[in-house]
């Protein structure tokens, strides 16, 4: 004779009341971790570094771009605002349009 379904049971009543919908939540929790893992994230020293590399390109444009020519082979390098917006952008975390 066959004893109770496992969901009937007490084991399966907790596994489908509180062990799935924990490892739902979890799943969900890494999942967006994840999407988050792709933005790159630096240390304060390397922002700092990075700010005064855009600084230093946007006060010299001219003599950057020539030096970085192989950079721009395929992409025109940022404009000063576009820098301005991208150092903003680096220095509060925020989204830019």
């Amino acid at each position: 004779m066959l004893g109770p379904e496992f969901f009937q049971t007490p084991m399966g009543h907790r596994f489908f009341q509180a062990t799935m919908p924990s490892i739902a939540h979890n799943l969900e929790k890494l999942a967006k971790h994840f999407a988050d893992e792709d933005k790159p994230t630096f240390s304060n020293r390397e922002t700092a570094t990075v700010l005064a590399a855009l600084r230093y390109f946007q006060a010299n444009h001219s003599d950057a771009v020539e030096a970085c020519s192989s950079h721009f082979d395929t992409h025109a390098p940022l404009t000063d605002k576009e820098i301005d917006s991208l150092c903003e952008h680096i220095n509060l975390g925020e989204d830019t349009p």
